[in-house]
């Protein structure tokens, strides 16, 4: 990883000759850390990584989801360089609150339509033979228009290949409920983990000794929201599609929005995972899968 850069410092590029000016620091990750830079009057984000080959990777990714046709939700992708030996690309500057922040104070239908805009997106992802990989409520922003964008996509995996860019919360290998590859289900389960994240009202951290902890958590969520039950059958892999997760999703808002109460999908969980997740009691396995 890179050394912190200060605020005012400069980045002439060796390529492009463009200067780009250090305003703040946004975050850093596994594979290099992102700015907000401004170039003659306007406001970038800039992500500088040491591992020029890693970096070039992402680039490729961006390029190629820029050209996707339905793919819409992440930020405009402007030019790749170098600055002192290091690598570098920059890219659209999102606007917007910060996911949580949003949708705090604000009832349990408005984190249905977040996250139905998430999912359409994913979807159209997917269908283009990509998982974002790297899925977690500091890479989404909400603007003032109310749309959900996605940031820093540097951990876009191609289907079948191994993620190689993930935060331990989110990703289902850390909590044993399946392979870290790329798939929709891969994505799908940190959809599910945001929803118990808010639902719960708190991050969480995996306990060994438990191995139906996080199942347990998302029982805390029951009376607080219907979405508890679609949780669960994210992070429990029932989706292999998002287009199954979104029709679960739509019904859900639907009804709440008209005061119905929320019936329950008809793609029921297998029998064999109920009886190995069934939270301590049936009587709890069978409620999740009647909200």
């Amino acid at each position: 990883m890179t050394n912190r850069l200060d605020k005012g410092a400069l980045l002439p590029g060796k390529w492009s000759g463009k200067t780009y000016r250090v305003e703040k620091f946004i975050g850093a990750g596994a594979c290099g850390s992102v700015y907000e830079v401004w170039q003659e009057g306007k406001k970038y984000a800039l992500k500088i990584a040491q591992d020029s080959h890693i970096l070039a990777n992402e680039v490729a990714v961006l390029k190629h989801t820029a050209s996707m046709e339905h793919v819409r939700r992440g930020p405009a992708f402007y030019l790749h360089d170098e600055w002192m030996g290091q690598s570098f690309y920059v890219m659209e500057m999102l606007e917007g609150q910060p996911l949580l922040d949003y949708l705090k104070g604000r009832s349990s239908l408005w984190l249905g339509m977040m996250m139905k805009q998430l999912v359409v997106e994913l979807q159209a992802l997917h269908a283009e033979g990509f998982a974002f990989g790297d899925m977690k409520p500091e890479n989404l922003l909400v603007t003032s228009s109310g749309q959900l964008r996605w940031y820093d996509p540097g951990g876009m995996t191609k289907f079948g290949r191994s993620i190689r860019e993930y935060t331990e919360f989110y990703d289902r290998g850390y909590w044993g409920k399946g392979q870290r590859t790329a798939e929709a289900s891969y994505d799908l389960f940190a959809v599910g983990m945001i929803l118990t994240q808010v639902l719960v009202g708190a991050t969480f951290t995996r306990k060994s000794s438990d191995p139906t902890y996080l199942d347990k958590k998302i029982t805390e969520a029951l009376p607080k929201s219907h979405f508890a039950r679609i949780a669960y059958k994210a992070i429990n892999g029932v989706y292999e599609q998002s287009s199954e997760m979104l029709d679960d999703l739509s019904d859900a808002t639907s009804r709440m929005s008209k005061g119905k109460p929320v019936l329950s999908s008809k793609r029921r969980v297998p029998k064999g995972l109920i009886e190995t997740a069934l939270f301590g009691s049936a009587l709890l396995g069978y409620s999740l899968l009647a909200l």
